[in-house]
């Protein structure tokens, strides 16, 4: 059974009532986001598709002076992320936002994230929360994709964790709307692993496409 909460320095991730609980490849993909975000302003603005518990939005906010607008589908997850909001030091910049990000009119953002739900085909879960947290019924990849090159600003970036087995339709749908990838980052549990995960930063100029991997767990 997993952890109800996660304690992180400045901030605690209340879980219980997400379908989408708290990851290794969540937090690892949170970490490199704040790590490569580049801040166009100030007060840049970033929008987190499917957030969740808030986790990625506040591993973000406590790095980066940023406006936040994180978008959730499910009412109990919502409600839990604005709890975790409302108890960082930093949440003040952060807006849960409880709607189906299809309906979300906003554009203009210069950074979007997301860990979006990975399984389009699998077999799906006993509920409802659990299917929209881990199977695309509700946002497939083509409306997830092409919501990225609408919402952009120009000159701004996407950031994406997504399962490795799904690279090439992830490069295919890059092209297909106008992305280009800046960086790739394949992520193995151990270097005797293949890769289980994908990150991607992505633009609307062409960059170019830089290949890197990355190690969980160093047997050695």
């Amino acid at each position: 059974m997993a952890n109800s909460f996660f304690s992180f320095k400045q901030f605690t991730v209340q879980q219980a009532h997400c379908a989408m609980k708290v990851t290794t490849d969540g937090c690892l993909f949170g970490a490199w986001c704040a790590a490569h975000i580049s801040m166009q302003s100030p007060r840049a603005r970033l929008l987190d598709i499917g957030t969740g518990t808030g986790l990625l939005s506040l591993m973000i906010a406590q790095k980066h002076q940023v406006l936040i607008d994180a978008i959730e589908i499910d009412a109990a997850a919502a409600e839990q992320a604005e709890a975790n909001i409302a108890a960082a030091p930093f949440g003040e910049r952060i807006r849960i936002v409880n709607n189906n990000i299809l309906h979300h009119e906003a554009t203009g953002y210069n950074i979007i994230v997301s860990n979006p739900p990975f399984y389009e085909t699998e077999l799906v879960a006993a509920t409802a929360a659990k299917n929209r947290a881990h199977h695309s019924t509700a946002l497939t990849w083509n409306n997830l994709f092409a919501l990225l090159s609408e919402k952009l600003a120009p000159g701004g970036s996407c950031f994406l964790l997504l399962p490795y087995k799904r690279k090439n339709e992830l490069v295919d749908l890059l092209q297909r709307e106008g992305l280009f990838a800046s960086k790739f980052v394949l992520v193995r549990q151990t270097p005797a692993h293949s890769p289980f995960r994908i990150m991607v930063q992505a633009q609307l100029q062409k960059a170019p496409g830089i290949v890197e991997e990355l190690v969980i767990c160093d047997e050695g």
